[in-house]
């Protein structure tokens, strides 16, 4: 049987939110770490510099197919989501393995175009007209988005779980596409709209390819010492939902914040600093350090 995964993409500058529960039918995430090469007389080897890593990812997505099997919960999950109704999945029946499973009948796609239409909505930037002609304006905003797919595409600074999937995984999407392979030798499905056009889809129903480049966002991208444990900035559930199972700790568990009346301190020696010698700058930031830890002292150069 298909497993459904909850999906939620938001327009960032609008704050519209589209919801629906969808098919996975693959997630390709890819991180590829970028370098300046640099050749040099007489050296086999060039010479490497660190530039980034870029993080983007393609998911193909499918609505349900008519006839398609279903779970007791997956058949809830598509009527609370308003995208089936009671009429549309047919009675249980057995399969082989002697599970219940609820079929849906062809009519289930019909309740996803608007959506799919919304989607394709969500692709334009934000304008603030001018004027009464509303063919002019000035942009405001960029199509941004968030995105979240249950445990798999999420901000995992935000808690663990599908049920607390946070703000979502920010990205700037750079593929979109909707196939919907019409064959005249299968059923098919008409949908009018007020204008009385016409939509046909066959009970195969959509599949929707998102992709774009990833957006961090709260904490630097990679891993960071505190004593002996290393923490890594996202936290230990990115990319994925892994239920904090990481060999690298939370940075909130790892780095605890800062003393207030220690930052406090420092600013006040840094105050100072004008009117004072640089041995007393010193002074003034030992002592303040080692009120703190006694083990932070900086020795004056000169």
């Amino acid at each position: 049987m298909t497993g459904i995964a909850d999906f939620e993409l938001m327009h960032v500058a609008s704050g519209a939110k589209i919801t629906m529960p969808l098919v996975i039918v693959s997630f390709e995430s890819r991180a590829k770490p970028n370098w300046a090469s640099t050749a040099v007389y007489g050296r086999m080897d060039p010479i490497f510099t660190y530039q980034n890593t870029v993080r983007t990812f393609t998911a193909v997505l499918r609505t349900p197919r008519g006839g398609e099997k279903f779970t007791e919960t997956q058949k809830q999950v598509l009527i609370d989501s308003k995208m089936a109704t009671e009429a549309q999945m047919r009675n249980g029946q057995l399969d082989k393995d002697g599970k219940n499973y609820y079929p849906a009948v062809l009519g289930i796609v019909e309740a996803y175009l608007p959506k799919i239409a919304d989607l394709y909505k969500m692709m334009y930037p934000m304008y603030r007209p001018e004027g009464p002609n509303r063919s002019t304006g000035f942009m405001t905003a960029a199509p941004l988005m968030t995105l979240n797919l249950e445990g798999i595409a999420y901000d995992g600074l935000k808690g663990a779980g599908a049920s607390s999937l946070g703000n979502g995984m920010l990205f700037v999407p750079e593929t979109f596409t909707v196939n919907s392979l019409v064959d005249s030798e299968k059923t098919t499905i008409s949908v009018g709209s007020a204008a009385d056009l016409r939509f046909y889809a066959n009970s195969e129903g959509y599949t929707i390819t998102l992709g774009g480049t990833v957006l961090h966002r709260d904490q630097r991208v990679g891993f960071m010492m505190a004593g002996d444990t290393i923490s890594f900035g996202q936290g230990a559930n990115f990319p994925y939902n892994t239920g904090d199972q990481s060999l690298f700790a939370d940075p909130a568990k790892s780095a605890p914040p800062a003393d207030e009346d220690y930052v406090a301190g420092l600013e006040a020696c840094l105050a100072r600093k004008p009117d004072m010698t640089n041995a007393a700058y010193i002074d003034c930031i030992n002592q303040v350090s080692t009120a703190h830890d006694p083990d932070l002292v900086i020795e004056d150069e000169d």
